[in-house]
C-alpha cells in the first residue's frame, strides 16, 4: 500500500510538471521563424502558458511561421541605450495566441500585417503594435501608455475566431489607414486616445453581425480634409469626448451623451439613425451640417451650430447658458425614423436663428423660456405635411439684426405665456397665437398679432407701431404704452391707469368690433386718437373713465354693418390741437363725465344724453374756440364751462357760438366762466352762445400794506387784458396820471408798489384799455 502511494504522488508531480508555465527565451540573434525550436532555449516552441522573451540586444526578426502560441510575451531588449531593434511579425496566413502581458519595449517592434490575426485571450498590451491589415479578435487590452497603429490598408476588430472580439483601449490608438472593419459583433471600448489622422471609414460589418463603438475617451479626427465616418452596419455610442480638428466625422448610427468639439472649418455629420441622449456638450466654432438633431430626454450644453438642412426631433433642451445656432433651413418634425415621436424642443438658454426657413410637421411643440433671436428675415412654416407647431413663449422672442420681416405663419400657435415678444428692429409678423407678457416695439419697428386671443394682463412698451386683431373672451388688461395702427379689436380690454394709448401712430384704422365676441373697451388711462379713422361694428360699448384725447379730424364711424358703438363718458373726452371738426357718426354718446373742445368742432350725429355731465370750450380768440355740434334734438343740462387760452383776453363785443344743433330741450343747470367778465347765455333756435356783456372791474385781492418804507398792494384782472395804473394826490381834482407803463396781464395778482417818501398820499385806479 505504501508503494502504491507513492507510485501515485510521482505521477501527480509528474503531471505538474509537465503543464506547468514555462519561460522560452530566443536565443537566434539572426532571426528565424517562431516554430522552430532550435531558436528557443529550451529548445521548444512556445506553448499557450508560457512566457515568452524575445529580448537578445540585437537586431534580427521573428517571423510568426503558422500558429504560435504564448502566454505572456517580452519583445525587446531591456537597454533602453541599445541601437538594435527586436522585430515580431505575423504575415499573411498566419496567427499568434497571446493569453497574457504582451511587453513591448522601446526596441521592440510588434507587427501585424497583411491578413495576420492576432488573437487575445484577455491579453494586456504594454507598448506597441502595428497593424497592417491584420484582424484583432479576441480580447485585448490596451494600457494607459501604449499604443496601437492602425495602418493601412486597415484592421479587422472580429470576433470570429475566439468566438468574442472585444478590444479596450486605455492608451492611444492611431487610426493611420483609409478604412477599418468590425465584424462578427466585435466591440471597441475607447477609454483613451483613439486619432482618426486620415479621411478613412469605419465599417460595422465585413460578414455579419454588427460592430460597436463606445467611446468613453476622445475620439480625435486630426487629419485629412473630407469625410470619416461610421457606417450604419455599426453603431458608434459617444460618452466621452469627440474632436474634429479637421475635415468631416460622420457616425451615422448609435448615441450620443457626451462632448462635441468642432474646430472652425470642420464640420459633424449626424446621420439619421444617430441619438442625443443625456448632457451633450458641444464646443468650438465648426458646423453641424445637414444633419438632424434627434434626442431622447437630451440636453445640449455649450455652442451647437447647425447649418445645411437641419432636422430636430424627440425631446431635445437647450440648457441655461447654451446656445443654438440655425445658419440655415431647419424643421422641427414629430415623425423621425419611420415612426411618430411626440417632438418637444424647449430652450433654456439661446436659440439664434440666424438665418433660412424654419419648419414644423407632425405637430411639434416648441417651449422658449429662455431667449429666441429672429436674426433674418424670415419665416416659421408650421405645417410641412400634416399638423401644427405650437410655439410657448415664456422667455425673449426678438427680431434683432436685420431690418425686414420675420413672420410666424398661421400654420403655427404662438402662445406668449407672460413672456416677452419683441421688435427691436425690423418687423415680426404673427399671424395666429395668444397670451399675455410684454410686447415690445422699438422706434421705426413693426409689431403684427394677426387672430391673437389675449387672455391675461399684458404690458406694452417701446414707440413703434402695434398692428392685427386682438381677441379675448375674459376681462384684459393692458399697460404701458400702445401704438396702436390698423387694429381690430373684439372682446373685453381695459386701459389701465397708466397707459398712453396712441392710436394710429402709424397708418391704417381701428376697428372696434362685437363680432365674434362681445366687446367692451374700458379706459382709466389716456387715449390719444393722432390720425386715422376708427369704426365701431356689431355693438361694442367703450367706457371712459380716464382722458380720450381727440387729436385728428378723424372720423368715427360707430356702425359699418350693424349695431352701434355706444361710448360712455365718465372721463374727459377733449378734442385739442388741430382745427376742424371730428366726427363722431352712428354713435351713442352718453356724458357724465367732461367733453371738452379745445379747438375746432365734435360733430356728433345719433344719440347723445349729456347726462349731468359737463361741456367745456376753449376760447382761443373771437373766431377760434371750440365748439360741439349736435345733428338731431339735444336736451341741454349739467354744466357749461368754458376757459381763455394764450392770455386771450375778451371784451363786449365778443359772441361765442359753441353748440349747434337741429332743435334742443332743457337748459344747463351751472355755469363755470373765465372770472373777471359778466356773461350772458343765449339759447337759439338751432344754437347756444355764450357773450360778453361786460368786463368787470379788478378787485383788490390784499389789503395795502407798508414795509421797509415800500407802499403795495395787489389786484386780480382778466388775463390777456391791458390795465393802466393811474394815480392823484386829491380826489376832488381830475389831475389823474398815469403810474408808470401800462399793464398786460399775464398771472395774478398783479402788484403795485411805491416808496412811500416819495408819494406819501396817493389814490390809485385802473384803467382797461
Amino acid at each position: 500500500m505504501k508503494n502504491y502511494y507513492s507510485i501515485i504522488l510521482l505521477l501527480s508531480l509528474a503531471a505538474l510538471n509537465i503543464t506547468r508555465a514555462n519561460t522560452i527565451i530566443w536565443t537566434n540573434t539572426a532571426g528565424g521563424g517562431w516554430s522552430e525550436a532550435i531558436n528557443w532555449s529550451p529548445n521548444q516552441v512556445p506553448g499557450s502558458g508560457d512566457t515568452v522573451l524575445v529580448t537578445n540586444d540585437a537586431t534580427f526578426t521573428v517571423n510568426m511561421d503558422g500558429v504560435g502560441n504564448a502566454g505572456n510575451f517580452v519583445l525587446g531588449t531591456s537597454d533602453l541605450n541599445s541601437t538594435n531593434i527586436q522585430t515580431f511579425q505575423v504575415n499573411s496566413g498566419n496567427q499568434i495566441i497571446l493569453n497574457g502581458t504582451i511587453t513591448v519595449t522601446t526596441n521592440g517592434q510588434f507587427d501585424l500585417n497583411h491578413d495576420s490575426v492576432m488573437i487575445g485571450t484577455n491579453a494586456v498590451l504594454f507598448g506597441t503594435i502595428n497593424g497592417s491589415g491584420p484582424t484583432l479578435s479576441g480580447t485585448l487590452y490596451i494600457t494607459n501608455g501604449s499604443v496601437l497603429n492602425v495602418n493601412p490598408p486597415g484592421m479587422t476588430f472580429n470576433g470570429y475566431f475566439a468566438g468574442i472580439g472585444v478590444v479596450y483601449n486605455y492608451g492611444t490608438v492611431n487610426w493611420n489607414a483609409t478604412s477599418a472593419f468590425e465584424d462578427n459583433n466585435g466591440v471597441i471600448y475607447n477609454y483613451g486616445l483613439w486619432l482618426n489622422t486620415t479621411d478613412s471609414t469605419f465599417f460595422g460589418r465585413s460578414s455579419s453581425g454588427n460592430g460597436t463603438f463606445d467611446n468613453y475617451g476622445i475620439f480625435a479626427k486630426t487629419g485629412g480634409t473630407a469625410t470619416s465616418a461610421f457606417n450604419g452596419d455599426g453603431t458608434f455610442n459617444n460618452y466621452g469626448t469627440v474632436d474634429v480638428e479637421s475635415g468631416e466625422f460622420n457616425p451615422q448610427l448609435g448615441i450620443d451623451n457626451g462632448t462635441n468639439v468642432t474646430a472652425t472649418g470642420a464640420i459633424m455629420l449626424f446621420g439619421g439613425n444617430y441619438i442625443l441622449s443625456g448632457t451633450n456638450t458641444f464646443a468650438g466654432g465648426g458646423v453641424l451640417t445637414n444633419s438632424p438633431v434627434f434626442g431622447t430626454n437630451a440636453v445640449i450644453e455649450g455652442l451647437l451650430t447647425c447649418a445645411g438642412e437641419t432636422t430636430i426631433g424627440g425631446t431635445v433642451t437647450i440648457d441655461n447658458g447654451a446656445e443654438l445656432q440655425l445658419l440655415s433651413s431647419a424643421t422641427f418634425d414629430g415623425y423621425i425614423q419611420g415612426n411618430y415621436i411626440p417632438a418637444l424642443f424647449t430652450n433654456n438658454g439661446t436659440v439664434a436663428w440666424v438665418s433660412g426657413t424654419l419648419f414644423g410637421d407632425n405637430s411639434p411643440i416648441i417651449n422658449n423660456n429662455g431667449l429666441w433671436l429672429a436674426e433674418g428675415d424670415n419665416t416659421f412654416n408650421g405645417t410641412v405635411n400634416t399638423g401644427t407647431t405650437t410655439i410657448n413663449n415664456s422667455g425673449q422672442f426678438v427680431k434683432s439684426t436685420t431690418t425686414g420681416t420675420t413672420t410666424i405663419d398661421a400654420h403655427n400657435t404662438f402662445n406668449n405665456n407672460h413672456g416677452t415678444i419683441e421688435a427691436a428692429t425690423g418687423a415680426i409678423v404673427i399671424q395666429n397665437g395668444g397670451g399675455s407678457g410684454t410686447f415690445n416695439t422699438a422706434g421705426g419697428c413693426l409689431l403684427q398679432l394677426n387672430t391673437f386671443d389675449f387672455n391675461g394682463t399684458s404690458t406694452f412698451i417701446g414707440t413703434g407701431p402695434v398692428s392685427g386683431s386682438f381677441d379675448s373672451t375674459t376681462n384684459v388688461v393692458f399697460h404701458g404704452t400702445l401704438n396702436f395702427s390698423n387694429v381690430l379689436v373684439s372682446g373685453i380690454f381695459t386701459l389701465a391707469n397708466d397707459v398712453v394709448m396712441n392710436i394710429n401712430a402709424g397708418p391704417g384704422d381701428i376697428d372696434f368690433n362685437g363680432f365674434p365676441n362681445a366687446t367692451t373697451v374700458t379706459n382709466y388711462g389716456t387715449v390719444n386718437w393722432l390720425s386715422g379713422n376708427l369704426f365701431g361694428d356689431n355693438s361694442p360699448t367703450i367706457v371712459n373713465y380716464g382722458t380720450w384725447n381727440l387729436l385728428t379730424n378723424g372720423v368715427f364711424l360707430g356702425r359699418s354693418s350693424s349695431g352701434e358703438t355706444t361710448f360712455n363718458n365718465l372721463g374727459t373726452v377733449r378734442k385739442t390741437t388741430v382745427g376742424g371738426t371730428t366726427q363722431l357718426i352712428s354713435f351713442i354718446f352718453d356724458n357724465t363725465g367732461l367733453l371738452d373742445a379745445q379747438t375746432g368742432a365734435v360733430s356728433m350725429s345719433d344719440t347723445y344724453a349729456l347726462g349731468g355731465g359737463t361741456l367745456n370750450f376753449g376760447l382761443n380768440n373771437p373766431t377760434n374756440f371750440g365748439s360741439v355740434a349736435f345733428s338731431g334734438n339735444v336736451q341741454l343740462n349739467g354744466t357749461v364751462s368754458a376757459n381763455l387760452n394764450n392770455l386771450f383776453g375778451p371784451d363786449n363785443t365778443n359772441s361765442f357760438r359753441v353748440i349747434s344743433y337741429f332743435s334742443r330741450g332743457g337748459t344747463f343747470t351751472n355755469f363755470n366762466l373765465p372770472a373777471g367778465f359778466t356773461w350772458t347765455n343765449n339759447y337759439g333756435a338751432n344754437a347756444f352762445s355764450l357773450q360778453i356783456a361786460s368786463v368787470n372791474p379788478p378787485q383788490v385781492v390784499a389789503a395795502p400794506s407798508v414795509q421797509n418804507g415800500v407802499f403795495s398792494y395787489s389786484f386780480n384782472a382778466v388775463l390777456g387784458q391791458t390795465y393802466q395804473v393811474q394815480t392823484n394826490s386829491n380826489l376832488i381834482t381830475t389831475n389823474w396820471g398815469n403810474d408808470g407803463p401800462s399793464i398786460y396781464v399775464t398771472n395774478n395778482p398783479v402788484v403795485v408798489s411805491n416808496l412811500v417818501n416819495l408819494d406819501p398820499q396817493l389814490f390809485y385806479r385802473f384803467i382797461l384799455q
